[in-house]
């Protein structure tokens, strides 16, 4: 699903049509030099990328959800985080957007407009009373 907003729940969230659990709205992080963005290369600064999961949860104060790897085996560096900030999730109320068009489908089916939708008809509700 192409997420157009993330909203704060105070707790996991779940779809409000299949009650699945919604997905983390996550940021990724990447260490290192820019001229290869989440990759070492035997030869870089070593120091910019950490070394163990603690070492990058220092640097970036944010739960760590997955980390990547990389770098010469006899050297592995973390060289991407992914980070949550712990109430955050894609989505809003949906996983997916035909779950939002579905839970539309049962609104409308049992009565319920929006407020512009009920101003828009009004004209129509003031023709039948006369």
């Amino acid at each position: 699903m192409a997420t157009l907003f993330s909203v704060k729940h105070p707790k996991q969230a779940h779809c409000r049509t299949c009650g699945k659990k919604l997905k983390k709205s996550v940021q990724y992080i990447e260490f290192g030099p820019d001229r290869h963005r989440g990759f070492y290369i035997e030869g870089d600064d070593p120091d910019a990328f950490p070394k163990t999961r603690e070492e990058a949860q220092r640097q970036t104060n944010q739960q760590i959800v997955h980390f990547k790897w990389g770098g010469p085996k006899h050297d592995r560096r973390i060289v991407r985080i992914s980070i949550w900030d712990g109430e955050t999730y894609q989505g809003g109320y949906f996983c997916t957007t035909q779950c939002a068009v579905d839970f539309a489908f049962l609104l409308a089916e049992k009565g319920h407009q929006t407020v512009k939708h009920r101003d828009s008809t009004a004209y129509q509700r003031i023709e039948q009373e006369t």
